[in-house]
């Protein structure tokens, strides 16, 4: 949170231009909240936040290297401005890197975001919309028998802003709302808490209602499931499962990661290019791309911290390595084209129709507690939060616990793509995948 001195953005930019002949970029983040938080039915607050970033990256050049240093910029005077370029000009000179052009002027693709959830966080108004969507989760909890424990509302508006040396100045405004909650069922002395969760770009795709249905059905199966199986075959992974294992929460996925310019820089990455990301597949193959456009979704971004305009690129064809993704530092260093900010994952969807990737005796995961797979060899271990151990004769037993446990790579030299298709925060493909070679361990 900066002071009410916090530095203005063309200010700092204009004294940087006349003082200093060096190389350098200011990023801003602001961040407008508006939050309520119910505790067992009751709205205990809806606070308003305000939050701004604003950072300073130094450049110093020598003999074919360049140095950066980082400072962040809180209060603002020529006076302090001048010590946070003497802080960043020693961090620069001890953290040399060969040499790199910055971004020069290049205009960016605009990125629509949601007014309706912009009024939500700067009007009085917006107050009554957040609390006829809490009216409506409390009656929605009552209605299933459900005890809502606790649950939070949160819209969000983002702006970013890059100006460098060169001429790069580009901006963006990104909405978000969001809803976290925590709920419980009881059944023959057993409670279960559930947590729901789910952010989304716009107003229209947050139906809280739908969304916390959802939830209810699942929690009511966590309730009455027995202990995992031990089973190996064909797992089927779905829903926010399978959007997991495309785009974890805590990193990029192993599918991603080894296309970033800046891993094959590294000389960690697996992938060469035009050659196949596996070995001879049975079923479906992968196509992956990366779109920082798509439209709502929250992790859509027309730049990356450096300005460089993102781009939509194409990763995987096939099972084939396409192209790598990276920043303008790391691609100019593997001689590559800058991409910018990476974006949503987008996979291919396969012909397999709901009913015909779920034939016979197999096992479904809808929920993980947890999926962080080893981003570099692909090797997993995650625990089940919901899964059902299906019959020949579609019985279905609801199993919570245990480890679904292989390696990526592996798995998807024998997987089916669904052709229906879901989006997430960060994801955009199947809705489900049959893994022929799937294995799950009781714990």
């Amino acid at each position: 949170m900066t002071s009410s001195n916090a530095p203005n953005f063309e200010t700092i930019a204009k004294l940087l231009k006349k003082n200093y002949n060096f190389e350098w970029k200011l990023n801003q983040t602001v961040i407008r909240r508006k939050n309520l938080y119910s505790i067992k039915g009751r709205i205990e607050n809806i606070l308003v936040s305000n939050r701004q970033d604003v950072r300073l990256t130094l450049y110093i050049k020598k003999g074919g290297m360049k140095g950066e240093g980082m400072v962040p910029l809180i209060d603002f005077s020529a006076d302090e401005l001048r010590k946070a370029v003497s802080t960043a000009r020693v961090l620069a000179v001890n953290a040399f890197n060969k040499d790199f052009p910055l971004p020069s002027r290049k205009p960016v693709k605009n990125v629509s975001y949601d007014k309706k959830i912009e009024r939500i966080v700067e009007t009085k108004a917006g107050d009554n919309i957040l609390c006829r969507m809490h009216k409506s989760i409390m009656l929605t909890a009552k209605n299933a028998r459900v005890i809502m424990n606790s649950h939070e509302l949160h819209a969000s508006v983002e702006e970013r802003r890059v100006l460098n040396s060169k001429g790069q100045n580009v901006r963006q405004t990104k909405t978000m709302i969001q809803l976290e909650s925590v709920c419980s069922l009881k059944k023959l002395g057993i409670e279960r808490e559930v947590i729901v969760e789910e952010e989304v770009g716009a107003l229209k795709q947050f139906n809280v209602k739908r969304i916390v249905q959802e939830q209810i059905l699942l929690a009511k199966d966590v309730l009455v499931a027995d202990s995992a199986p031990f089973f190996v075959g064909p797992v089927i992974v779905s829903g926010r499962a399978l959007s997991d294992m495309f785009r974890p929460h805590l990193s990029i996925g192993p599918f991603v990661v080894h296309a970033s310019a800046k891993i094959k820089y590294l000389n960690l990455s697996r992938y060469s290019k035009g050659q196949p990301i596996i070995g001879q597949a049975e079923h479906d193959k992968l196509t992956i791309t990366s779109n920082p456009f798509l439209r709502d979704n929250p992790v859509s971004w027309a730049f990356d911290d450096d300005g460089t305009p993102s781009s939509k690129v194409v990763l995987v064809q096939n099972n084939f390595f396409k192209n790598y993704f990276g920043s303008q530092k790391f691609s100019h260093y593997i001689k590559e084209k800058p991409t910018g900010q990476l974006g949503v994952v987008e996979v291919k969807p396969g012909k397999c129709s709901s009913s015909a990737i779920r034939k016979g005796e197999h096992v479904e995961i809808v929920s993980f507690a947890s999926f962080v797979p080893n981003d570099f060899n692909g090797d997993f271990s995650a625990e089940i939060r919901l899964g059902y151990l299906v019959s020949k004769t579609g019985k279905k037993k609801p199993f919570r616990g245990g480890m679904f446990t292989g390696n990526l790579f592996q798995l998807i030299r024998d997987c089916r793509l669904s052709s229906r298709v879901q989006e997430k925060s960060g994801y955009l493909g199947p809705d489900s995948v049959r893994f022929e070679l799937g294995n799950v361990t009781a714990v």
